[in-house]
């Protein structure tokens, strides 16, 4: 599954890939979907650490889930660690090409 803000057209975000309320209700989503065991990111996350006051880390302990990510989801990865006693796992970068848009 992809999140809505995946893919933006709106320049404004530059290298972000959508507002930083857009991005956290992306994580909210897939998080609180009991058809996903695992997020992976697709990107290194730059602007995960302006997520970090945003996140109500009760509403992700709710869930048991992997959170796989590289670079800066560095920051999310010790954060679900630290605050929900998640084991998290920095590993291979994913990207948005390894995904088949003809579905």
């Amino acid at each position: 599954k992809l999140g809505k803000s995946l893919i933006v057209s709106n320049k404004a975000y530059k290298y972000l890939s959508g507002s930083d309320r857009d991005r956290l209700n992306d994580l909210y989503d897939f998080w609180s979907d009991e058809s996903i065991d695992a997020v992976f990111c697709l990107r290194g996350g730059y602007g995960c650490l302006r997520l970090l006051d945003l996140i109500d880390f009760n509403r992700i302990k709710k869930y048991k889930k992997i959170l796989l990510g590289f670079s800066d989801i560095t920051i999310l990865l010790l954060a679900f660690y630290k605050m929900c006693n998640l084991i998290t796992f920095h590993g291979p970068l994913l990207t948005y090409k390894f995904i088949d848009k003809k579905r």
